[in-house]
């Protein structure tokens, strides 16, 4: 039997980098939090056509916008906290053709 609640709510998760992610990301659904547990990251989101950096530090946190691309650029490795709304439709988009960086994505 499904269960009601899981229909909405926020999932969180927990993941640790060593990369700069390949790939950048949306939820459509609504607005994501991510929070730096240690390491050091910047939080990159596009507006327009450039990408405005977030330096984060430990604790910090961002509320990324519901529709927003974002990805991370890991400076030493990093471990993160992200709260994400249900239900969790996530969009990938490989930047692999689209910057310099040679970025591998980590366990997301």
């Amino acid at each position: 039997m499904a269960r009601p609640e899981l229909r909405s709510g926020h999932i969180l998760s927990v993941f640790s980098y060593a990369q700069t992610w390949s790939y950048r990301e949306r939820h459509p659904e609504g607005d994501e939090l991510a929070v730096l547990l240690d390491g050091h990251v910047e939080l990159l989101t596009v507006s327009g056509e450039s990408e405005e950096a977030v330096t984060l530090r430990s604790l910090w946190g961002y509320v990324i916008p519901a529709g927003v691309w974002h990805r991370v650029r890991v400076h030493e490795p990093s471990t993160l906290l992200f709260i994400t709304p249900t239900p969790a439709r996530t969009e990938h988009e490989s930047l692999l053709a689209h910057h310099g960086e040679n970025p591998s994505a980590a366990t997301r």
